[in-house]
């Protein structure tokens, strides 16, 4: 199951990689802007595990889509939810520390950087 506005984050994610594919030679003439992607893919990955991990695999293959906390589904978790539930969270947190590092690296530059 996943939340309205886990799929919003995730349809976000995906019209701004859009537009950072259709906009690419413009951020690779900007060498200030590519420390930013690979976190950024990173939390893109992590949005797309959190809703993959919403869809069940119930009878058969075909897979069904359950909005909300009030499903009867709750309880039931597949190794295939499990484990997009550990990617999830493995993305954010690599993500968030790939960003951390790139701020902290401008911060000491900017410091460092003769007025």
């Amino acid at each position: 199951m996943f939340q309205f506005g886990e799929l919003l984050a995730l349809c976000i994610g995906l019209v701004s990689l859009v537009y950072l594919l259709a906009h690419r030679r413009r951020i690779a003439a900007e060498p200030a802007l590519h420390p930013f992607v690979v976190p950024f893919l990173l939390m893109l990955a992590a949005w797309i595990a959190t809703v993959l991990e919403g869809v069940h695999f119930e009878s058969g293959d075909i897979p069904w889509l359950v909005f909300g906390q009030e499903s009867l589904s709750v309880a039931r978790r597949s190794i295939t939810s499990e484990l997009l539930n550990l990617a999830e969270h493995a993305a954010y947190a690599a993500g968030a520390v790939g960003l951390l590092v790139v701020l902290w690296r401008n911060r000491r530059a900017v410091r460092k950087a003769p007025s």
